[in-house]
């Protein structure tokens, strides 16, 4: 077999046990101000009782694995003498673990301090300058005020002065806009909205684990599978859960063509010519909130699995139907 010399555009993770010492913690993706402390021994006391926690976040270059979330659970795998951890390894770089990281923890684990939040707001508008208030807030987990404020206070900073000289923002629905235009006559031409870049576009989906057979294919007699939320699964729902990647790839395929069309929109080719490009954006992201709603989340809290009316008879449920059941529920 020929070895691939070029890098394909699949950012879809690979589920694996890493060894702790092939995780690189020295790449400034840490985003918090500091680690708990008591923090890393709680989750070290729970690892040592047996307790699953959900797997970390790897960004994997080809040569070093980077670690953009589960900084705590590594520190405490370490204190607690595991010598391997769960991992979903995206393919990526430094870079891209470090943008992600920012978008940590703002809807799991430990809360995060105010620090920790202006700390990632001020490296989301120093990496992403152009991202709009809007975009920027969504990406870490904060209001767009609180954006605003911190863009405006860098504004005036001499070591970011080059901000204030772009008036272009890039929105959630990846969109570039001209904000110098905002207010102008009516008759003024705004700037052609530039095509996302899907490598911006987090997906928040994580993947099926390498080399998981699908249900048609049969899966290996010593594979585990687990639901999103770390419970081990069996039988019809691990089957679901070995096909969450067909969803996966769907989504991608929607970004693609997403992309591609805005592109030839902007360039102006006359075939693309009766496409508003704003409808074509909010029609793709449609279908690509209904490809994610509709891909399995966890095994079904109200029947264990067993199937029942909430979860159609399937034995899981989606994330907005795990979301929503009672937290006791859940346990």
């Amino acid at each position: 077999m020929t070895a691939k010399t070029t890098k394909t555009p699949a950012p879809l993770p690979a589920l694996k046990n890493l060894p702790l010492n092939t995780i690189r913690l020295d790449g400034g993706t840490q985003p918090r101000v500091r680690i708990d402390p008591e923090t890393v021994r709680e989750y070290a006391e729970r690892m040592k009782a047996g307790d699953r926690f959900p797997p970390v976040q790897v960004y994997f270059d080809g040569t070093d694995h980077w670690l953009s979330d589960g900084f705590h659970r590594v520190k405490a795998a370490g204190e607690a003498g595991i010598k391997s951890i769960q991992a979903e390894v995206w393919e990526g770089t430094r870079d891209d673990a470090f943008w992600m990281s920012l978008a940590a923890n703002k809807d799991h684990g430990l809360r995060r301090t105010n620090e920790d939040k202006v700390r990632a707001v001020k490296a989301a508008l120093a990496t992403r300058p152009k991202f709009s208030d809007r975009s920027i807030a969504e990406h870490v987990g904060v209001s767009h005020e609180m954006v605003r404020k911190h863009r405006l206070s860098t504004v005036d900073s001499q070591t970011t002065g080059e901000i204030r000289q772009s008036a272009e923002r890039t929105g959630r629905d990846g969109r570039t806009i001209n904000t110098a235009n905002i207010g102008k006559a009516a008759g003024a031409k705004a700037e052609a909205p530039a095509p996302p870049d899907p490598d911006d576009i987090p997906l928040d989906i994580p993947g099926t684990p390498q080399g998981t057979a699908t249900a048609s294919g049969g899966a290996p007699a010593a594979e585990v599978v687990t639901d999103q939320e770390g419970h081990v699964v069996e039988g019809k729902v691990a089957d679901a859960f070995r096909r969450r990647h067909e969803l996966q790839a769907l989504v991608l395929a929607v970004m693609k063509v997403k992309s591609n069309v805005l592109k030839a929109v902007e360039a102006k080719d006359p075939l693309y010519t009766d496409i508003l490009p704003s409808r074509f954006q909010a029609d793709c992201g449609n279908v690509i909130r209904q490809l994610k709603a509709a891909m399995p989340h966890a095994a079904c809290p109200y029947c264990r699995a067993a199937g029942c009316k909430a979860c159609h008879g399937r034995g899981w449920v989606g994330e907005l139907a795990w979301n929503a059941a009672p937290k006791e529920l859940k346990r």
